[in-house]
């Protein structure tokens, strides 16, 4: 495709036009906006400039598809800081080391129905046969989810996660509160148990761990079991992308499906049955991993492939892409702002743009043109990610190109091999030599893998940029496609010097400043975290069975302040006082008479079970800080002590916490 044809992409407009309606409406932009362009569309219709017609007339689209859904908020009875009792459906569920995530349709408060809400509860990972469709009860206070905004540096913005998802709450449930009720029936739910029924025969075939949490990743998307080394030094050499379902393993799956299909191809009368099963199972596929964005993609691609075949008219790759963007708005708005979609689409057009354009073999000579595409095409891929992996990732991958080819040679044999393993099982046959098989080339893997990760310089962490430094990078990425398309030596040098520019800001941009002490606020504790010369140090409210839970979700959040501040080590203690900073209330009884030195801010945690108004004549502070998760029995009495005392009060359960120092 020609970059100065894109007039010939009928779908290209109205992808344009909807993407500028959601984010108008994500903006705040009132409905006359989305009806003014509905209006200018018309008028441009009847003046035959159909192209910006059909852009505006999308955008009034788009916002409009934004608007209707928009999710159904909580009552505000639910959100009130109490402890509630509920009860709902659970819609999705990860069980990790770490934590229980729940992803809940609440349809009943305190035993009395309600207009259905999605939260997301966290728990501590316990062993339960909780699944999806499960009914389960519990109790816990929840908090809306548009109040979860990021509070260290760098972090992600989980408002913006929530919205996508369409979660309205979110809270912490202690496991033994959480009663599972029976469970409902669907489609998704047939589709669910058709995976794990897969995984239990995966695992009946004699598989070593590692080996069958690749495969399942691979096959499934089931990514559970996948070691976080085994992630991490993917992640490091830039290949990442092949334990997340995407576009490259749907191709597989059609081959494999194809291959399967051959015999139909014995009839001409039976051919187009073949093209229809294809694309049945290839949807088949979609449902049994759960619909990712990066797999719905690729399928929409694949089954407009497949229908132009079939009515004998070719497809265009970059239209299809937009068609394929365009429908899935129109069902998920927000999902432009998944980072695997936008991965997945930034990697389609890295391949059209710079696919053909950098292999330097014609591709009349077919053999060693294809040969030397398996080194090309995770150029262009990288090319096109690039603005997307900085931002998401904060990192790049230097030594990309090695791994990547061995990967993309290894993983449809992998896949294959999954898929004839399977296929032996359910034959009755031995699967012992197909199992060392690929248990010795997801070893082989591995180990390229952490040598790869291994090399100092083979990675660049902790870049940090300003948003504009990614605008122009992508800009400049957009200029060198161009000129590579038209063969400018004046396009090119100009596409060069932009590129440049943008990659040296990127890496020349400054951090911005962090403070010294920072507040965190998580469901069930307020932690602090402070730099001391050369480590972190974290000391939190949280007491009991919680203390690890907070501990575990903590570290991955402070990863991005490790890499800004250059430092390696987190250090988490028990202590109630750091310098004269901060002091964490501990009980105050009634022999304690001992005055505490003087502190800048005391924070208040639900540990605390003493006496407001003697915590402060025994810990004087200059600021009082009401930890989140403190429920408002007690948090009311000790705001108003806070108030009779005339010490200033932060209540971090109506707004954001401080930054201390």
């Amino acid at each position: 495709m020609r970059f100065d044809a894109i007039d010939r992409v009928p779908a290209f407009a109205p992808l344009a036009g909807m993407t500028a309606g959601i984010l108008l409406w994500l903006c705040g932009l009132p409905a006359w906006v989305a009806a003014a362009a509905a209006a200018v569309a018309v008028t441009l219709a009847a003046m035959r400039r159909w192209r910006l017609a059909f852009a505006l007339a999308f955008t009034a689209v788009g916002w409009t598809a934004a608007q209707l859904h928009d999710p159904a908020p909580p009552p505000p009875s639910a959100v009130d800081g109490r402890e509630h009792s509920w009860s709902g459906r659970v819609d999705q569920l990860r069980l990790s080391e770490r934590s229980l995530r729940l992803r809940l349709v609440i349809d009943s408060l305190d035993s009395r129905p309600v207009n259905p809400f999605l939260a997301e509860l966290y728990s501590l990972p316990c062993a339960s046969s909780l699944t999806k469709g499960s009914r389960v009860r519990g109790v816990c206070a929840l908090q809306p989810a548009s109040t979860a905004e990021a509070d260290l540096p760098y972090q992600p913005d989980m408002r913006l996660y929530y919205m996508r998802h369409g979660v309205t709450a979110s809270g912490y449930v202690r496991d033994e509160s959480l009663t599972l009720m029976g469970r409902e029936t669907s489609v998704g739910t047939f589709f669910h148990d058709l995976r794990d029924s897969l995984l239990s025969d995966l695992s009946a075939t004699g598989l070593d761990d590692i080996t069958f949490a690749m495969l399942a990743a691979l096959l499934t998307g089931y990514a559970d079991e996948l070691p976080e080394t085994l992630v991490e030094s993917f992640r490091a050499c830039g290949v990442s992308h092949a334990l997340a379902l995407s576009g490259f393993h749907v191709g597989v799956i059609a081959l494999i499906v194809t291959a399967a299909l051959i015999p139909l191809r014995i009839s001409r009368r039976l051919r187009p049955l073949r093209l229809i099963l294809s694309i049945a199972a290839i949807w088949g596929y979609a449902a049994l991993t759960g619909f990712p964005e990066s797999v719905t993609r690729a399928v929409i691609m694949c089954s407009i492939f497949i229908l132009g075949r079939l009515t004998g008219r070719a497809s265009d790759p970059f239209n299809s892409l937009c068609a394929a963007l365009l429908l899935m708005m129109a069902a998920r708005p927000l999902c432009i702002f998944s980072p695997g979609l936008q991965l997945s689409a930034s990697a389609v057009l890295g391949i059209i743009a710079f696919g053909r354009a950098l292999n330097p073999v014609a591709p009349r000579r077919h053999a060693l043109h294809s040969a030397v595409a398996v080194a090309v095409t995770p150029l262009a891929a990288v090319l096109g990610t690039l603005p997307v992996t900085i931002a998401e990732f904060h990192a790049f991958p230097l030594l990309f190109l090695v791994p990547n080819i061995a990967v993309s040679l290894a993983m449809p044999a992998l896949m294959i091999g999954g898929v004839a393993l399977l296929v032996e099982h359910w034959l009755g046959l031995s699967t012992y030599w197909m199992a060392r098989a690929l248990e010795a080339a997801v070893h082989a893997l591995q180990w390229l893998g952490a040598r790869a990760s291994g090399i100092d310089w083979g990675e660049i962490v902790g870049i940090y940029p300003p948003v504009w430094t990614l605008v122009a990078l992508g800009a400049g990425i957009a200029l060198f496609a161009l000129a590579l398309t038209r063969r400018t030596r004046g396009g090119m040098a100009a596409a060069c010097a932009a590129t440049a520019v943008a990659c040296g800001a990127l890496v020349l941009a400054p951090p911005e400043k962090t403070p010294a002490a920072i507040l965190v606020r998580l469901p069930q504790a307020t932690a602090v975290v402070m730099k001391d010369d050369r480590r972190i140090v974290v000391a939190h409210t949280a007491t009991g069975r919680s203390t690890q839970a907070v501990s575990d979700r903590l570290t991955p959040m402070l990863a991005p302040l490790l890499d800004v501040w250059d430092i390696d080590t987190v250090v988490y203690t028990d202590r109630r006082r750091l310098g004269d900073a901060v002091a964490i209330a501990a009980t105050v009884t009634a022999a304690d008479t001992a005055a505490r030195p003087r502190v800048r801010y005391l924070l208040v945690g639900s540990g605390f079970r003493g006496n407001a108004e003697r915590l402060l004549a025994v810990q004087a502070a200059d600021t009082v800080v009401i930890s989140g998760e403190l429920v408002s029995y007690r948090a009311a009495p000790l705001e108003a002590a806070c108030r009779r005392a005339s010490v200033p009060c932060i209540n971090l359960r109506r707004q954001r916490p401080p930054r201390l120092l």
